[in-house]
C-alpha cells in the first residue's frame, strides 16, 4: 500500500514545480494503451515532445550547464513558456531564460519532428502551432526534471599553493 502522506508530497512537488503537466501521463511523451503496456508515440506533438526530451537533456548534460537552483527556476519559469503562441516565440523565451544551446537543441528537435514525422496531429488540436509549443514544451519540463545539476567546485581559498 501506498504511504497517502508521500503521494500527496510528490504531488504537491510536481505541482509546484510544473514538473508533471497535467495533461496525460505525466510521466511519458505517449499514451499508454488501453490493454496496458508501454506507452506509444501516436501524434505529432507527443513526437515533438520526446525528441525535444531527448535532444535537450543531452545538451543539458552534456555541457553540465545548469545548476540545482537553474533548473528550478526554469520549471517555474515553463509556466510562462506554455503561454507561448508560436514557436518562434518559444524558441525566444528559451534562449533568453535557458541560453542559446538549450534554445538551438529545442529548435532542432521541432525542425526534425516537423520535417520527418508522419504522425498525425491530434484531432481534437485547433492550432497546430500551439499545440507543438505544448508538446515542446512538455518535452523540456521532462529534460529539466530529469537533468543531472551541474555543481561547480567551490572556489579554492586564496593564496593556496603560493608559498
Amino acid at each position: 500500500m501506498q504511504n497517502p502522506l508521500l503521494v500527496a508530497a510528490c504531488l504537491c512537488l510536481g505541482a509546484c514545480t510544473g514538473a508533471i503537466p497535467w495533461s496525460g501521463h505525466a510521466d511519458t511523451c505517449g499514451e499508454y494503451p488501453p490493454g496496458g503496456g508501454p506507452a506509444v508515440i501516436v501524434t505529432k506533438d507527443q513526437q515533438v515532445c520526446d525528441v525535444v526530451r531527448l535532444r535537450v537533456g543531452r545538451e543539458i548534460e552534456l555541457n553540465e550547464m545548469l545548476t540545482r537552483g537553474q533548473i528550478d527556476t526554469l520549471l517555474e519559469k515553463s509556466g510562462e513558456w506554455e503561454r507561448r503562441t508560436t514557436l518562434d516565440g518559444l524558441v525566444d523565451a528559451v534562449r533568453k531564460d535557458a541560453g542559446d544551446g538549450v534554445a538551438a537543441e529545442l529548435r532542432r528537435a521541432v525542425n526534425s519532428v516537423l520535417a520527418h514525422s508522419t504522425l498525425p496531429m491530434r484531432a481534437d488540436c485547433p492550432d497546430v502551432q500551439k499545440c507543438i509549443v505544448l508538446g515542446a514544451v512538455k518535452g523540456l519540463r521532462f529534460a529539466l526534471a530529469y537533468a543531472q545539476p551541474f555543481d561547480p567546485p567551490p572556489p579554492s581559498p586564496e593564496g593556496a599553493g603560493a608559498k
